[in-house]
């Protein structure tokens, strides 16, 4: 059975328990980049704000956001380690921007930088993208919290923005779907269905090209669109109305505690993100490795396909810092998600382990 790439329809999974993932005041959207401008569009508006200060390492869909509606921004410097150089961010602050602040890899920020957020709170927007930390258990820093909810279950749409501020933008209106994104939750609806038979039915390669490429066209129709925001569609928002949650947050932090024992001794591999903590829930399992693209190629060779988070945008790559550089060219994030069991992980941790020892 293969590991990674894009999640599947599990119909045992779904419309399972009543948990919600979303609050009662959350507005949903259907993608992290339709949040993003959805809300920086509005605070233009209702808040007056200038600019956005983004740290220098994230992926395109960020940056595209802000392109289209015209807005300045600029990059403050993180380190190697995902961690934010105040001094920098300090330099680069303005008056009226807001501060874009990433959770990498539920990797926790220094209590130096909680403090500063702290202090410029009431001088400046601060807007906290927790995809990668949605399920932990931590205080919100931001007036704004957003997130990807797709990157979790594979749905065809679905995102959310979090307001600590003052409660505007739950009196906004929020267009109901749009076209592109109708077109978008069907291909992706129909490529997840075919996967799912593909995976019941391995060495079936006339389906496995189907979904490849239902999939590939979807983010074709999302990589040349401009953005529009819509609401999240019927079918992700009933799949995550009824989904197994507490299920899914055990097989994830159970996934990595296995990686993490298998692969913590391996000294050519750094775990990003340390030891198994009760409080956090993985997106995934980073790791740093001087050979991350000869190591993917043998994961792949074994149907396992790890992505990287992230190629750098060709922005940044006009003068990126060392730090960036090393992430960029270290990084791979194993899979860990809900999809997979013990087995599955144990034969990620032998390939891996088979790579250097060979």
């Amino acid at each position: 059975m293969e590991i990674g790439s894009e999640f599947h329809i599990s119909h045992n999974k779904i419309l399972y328990s009543e948990v919600f993932i979303y609050k009662d005041k959350d507005i949903l959207l259907n993608y992290g980049r339709t949040a993003i401008k959805f809300l920086l569009e509005n605070l233009q508006d209702l808040e007056h704000i200038r600019g956005v200060l983004l740290p220098n390492y994230l992926c395109e869909s960020i940056i595209q956001p802000l392109k289209e509606i015209n807005i300045p921004y600029e990059f403050y410097k993180i380190d190697k380690d995902f961690k934010v150089i105040i001094n920098d961010m300090e330099s680069k602050l303005k008056p009226g921007w807001a501060v874009f602040v990433l959770d990498y890899f539920n990797v926790r920020q220094e209590k130096e930088l909680l403090n500063y957020i702290n202090n410029i709170r009431d001088t400046n927007i601060i807007i906290e993208d927790i995809t990668h930390s949605l399920f932990d258990i931590k205080e919100s820093i931001g007036h704004f919290q957003i997130a990807s909810i797709r990157k979790w279950l594979g749905l065809p749409s679905g995102a959310l923005i979090r307001d600590f501020y003052n409660g505007k933008m739950h009196n906004l209106v929020i267009p109901e779907t749009s076209n592109i994104n109708s077109e978008l939750v069907q291909k992706r609806f129909y490529a997840a269905i075919l996967k799912s038979l593909y995976l019941k039915e391995q060495g079936n390669e006339h389906v496995k090209s189907e979904y490849l490429n239902l999939f590939n066209e979807a983010e074709m129709i999302l990589d040349k669109s401009n953005i529009e925001a819509s609401k999240i569609d019927s079918i992700s928002k009933e799949i995550i109305s009824h989904y197994n949650f507490e299920s899914m947050l055990e097989v994830r932090k159970e996934n990595y505690k296995i990686l993490y024992t298998g692969l913590k001794e391996l000294q050519a591999v750094e775990v990003i993100n340390g030891r198994p903590d009760d409080n956090k829930v993985p997106l995934g399992f980073p790791i740093k490795v001087h050979d991350r693209d000869s190591l993917r190629n043998s994961l792949i060779q074994a149907n396992i396909y790890p992505p990287i988070h992230w190629p750098l945008p060709e922005e940044l790559l006009y003068e990126p810092t060392d730090a960036i550089l090393n992430i960029s060219r270290s990084i791979l994030t194993l899979p860990c998600d809900q999809r997979y069991t013990e087995k599955d992980m144990n034969r990620m941790i032998k390939v891996i382990k088979n790579h250097y020892w060979s």
